[in-house]
């Protein structure tokens, strides 16, 4: 099991990457901390707004609208053997082109599990 947790701690920054709300991650063999990850979004109001204007079905989306934005992430990992941070590029874009790919969205909805 301590093998596990030490591979799991050792990926835990990919895993935070693609995490929205996740900001920390903090792994523990008994009491001794294997490692700690903070993540910070910069300008967070703006990425805030963004995820607010997606609507909650994607049949909702106007066709020929994209919504797209680009943020960075700072993920900061504490470890024993001392401290490390990186920074990340993130970029969202979500659209409906044409009617021909909204057809193809609402095929895939009308599957049982989506695709």
């Amino acid at each position: 099991v301590a093998q596990e947790l030490a591979n799991s701690a050792s990926i835990a920054e990919k895993m935070l990457l693609f995490t929205k709300n996740l900001t920390r991650l903090e792994f523990y063999k008994c009491d001794e901390l294997i490692s700690a990850l903070d993540s910070k979004i910069a300008k967070q109001e703006e990425f805030d707004a963004f995820f607010a204007k997606i609507p909650s079905s994607p049949l909702d989306l106007k066709i020929g609208a994209m919504l797209s934005h680009r943020a960075t992430k700072s993920i900061t990992v504490t470890s024993p053997e001392g401290t490390t941070t990186a920074e990340w590029a993130i970029a969202h874009r979500l659209g409906v082109p044409d009617d021909k790919m909204l057809t193809i969205l609402k095929e895939q909805l009308e599957r049982p599990f989506g695709v």
